[in-house]
């Protein structure tokens, strides 16, 4: 067991110890993406990913085409999900709860709200939770997501004062 102390509330960083010969693994495996699906350059491609509970799938978008993908994790098969009714364009965090995804639309201040099929190659957007973004101009560009209890929150960029970015807790 690792030794545990309060983090000073001064401290603007947390250290972890390691255990007695631990390090850090340098062991990692790398899941190739299609050159003709994620591209080369500087444009935002590959950025938001989720697993499904059983790890066998991957979800990841595509930013700037507002196309999500499935990885199978022990092929890295990566197939193009089809969504009906909305796009997912400026896709940023993903969060999948059960069959729902909820993927953070950065530059349009929105989170698309999907309705996957069973086996994650098709979902249909069902909503847009616009709100606190497009009332609040301290709170837009929602770029991450996390759940906690009944409430989703959001890291947002705002990108206008005043600073700094907010964490805002999102309605499902």
């Amino acid at each position: 067991m690792l030794p545990t102390s309060p983090i000073p509330s001064s401290r603007s960083s947390i250290e972890l110890p390691l255990a007695q010969r631990s390090k850090p693994s340098d062991q990692f495996d790398e899941i190739p993406l299609p050159a003709l699906v994620f591209g080369a350059g500087p444009a935002p491609r590959a950025n938001g990913i989720a697993a499904d509970p059983s790890g066998k799938y991957l979800i990841v978008d595509h930013t700037m085409a507002g196309q999500l993908y499935r990885i199978d994790t022990a092929t890295y098969t990566t197939l193009p999900i089809d969504l009906s009714r909305g796009d997912v364009l400026n896709a940023d965090g993903l969060l999948l709860d059960g069959k729902t995804l909820y993927v953070m639309q950065n530059a349009n201040n929105r989170v698309a709200v999907v309705e996957l099929s069973p086996d994650f190659l098709s979902g249909a957007i069902v909503r847009y939770i616009t709100e606190p973004f497009a009332s609040t101009p301290a709170t837009k560009v929602p770029t991450t997501i996390a759940e906690f209890g009944n409430s989703l929150y959001a890291v947002t960029a705002g990108f206008a004062p005043p600073a700094p970015d907010f964490v805002v807790r999102l309605q499902k």
